[in-house]
């Protein structure tokens, strides 16, 4: 079996400055990452209520939402990171570490990064709505992915579908029962091309995110089958 660094030693390693790992860097410290937490995906954690949060800002509408998808450690999160941060730095901050499975660690960061890019799950934690200001201020840290994945230049809004993708993985490859969101996940970006441009006419200004979200895709359901 291949030997992968512990979680202490992906916070101490030395990425390529100014961006986040490569592919196979930033699974190589995922794998060394899972190692810490007793479960990768807990029994509770239904797919279709986490397809549900992974899919829909919560201020977007009044009906109730998946709570549990919405961890209120993401509020203590953004103050735990460093000046400059990568996914696994990210994952591997106290509040992360606290949870009980990878998937949760997933979901606090998740939820984090949305709220910093997005601004629209603030019904979800009242604590972590803030202004544009503060928002930009808390993540113009968090590091972009290198410009060849990325291919439109937001990195948070790279990060946040990285981890939604990331968790969708996860939850595809440890159950059965979720094999449904593989699918789903694979043709998000061209749906939400579909749904957003093509019959909203609103532009996506920073493209469809299709090459960042199917890396988390893969690495989430090559984590959850390792």
């Amino acid at each position: 079996m291949q030997a992968y660094p512990t979680y202490v030693d992906v916070v101490s390693e030395q990425f390529h400055p100014g961006f986040q790992p490569r592919s196979a860097e930033l699974f190589d410290a995922l794998c060394a990452l899972s190692e810490h937490f007793a479960l990768r995906v807990p029994d509770e954690l239904g797919g279709r209520r986490l397809t549900a949060a992974l899919v829909s800002f919560v201020d977007d509408h009044d009906q109730p939402f998946p709570e549990e998808c919405f961890p209120a450690a993401a509020a203590a999160l953004i103050d735990e990171w460093p000046a400059t941060v990568t996914v696994p730095q990210i994952l591997a901050s106290p509040s992360c570490l606290a949870q009980g499975s990878l998937l949760e660690a997933v979901l606090v960061a998740h939820f984090a990064v949305r709220q910093l890019a997005r601004g629209r799950d603030g019904r979800a934690c009242p604590p972590l709505r803030m202004d544009m200001e503060a928002r930009l201020a808390r993540g113009r840290g968090v590091l972009p992915f290198h410009p060849e994945d990325s291919r439109g230049g937001d990195p948070l809004g790279d990060v946040y579908h990285y981890l939604a993708t990331l968790a969708a993985g996860l939850a595809a490859g440890s159950r059965r029962r979720h094999r449904w969101m593989l699918p789903l996940f694979a043709a998000g970006p061209e749906l939400m091309w579909t749904v957003r441009e093509a019959c909203f006419g609103a532009p996506l200004f920073y493209g469809n995110h299709a090459r960042i979200d199917r890396m988390g895709l893969v690495h989430g359901w090559r984590l959850a089958r390792r």
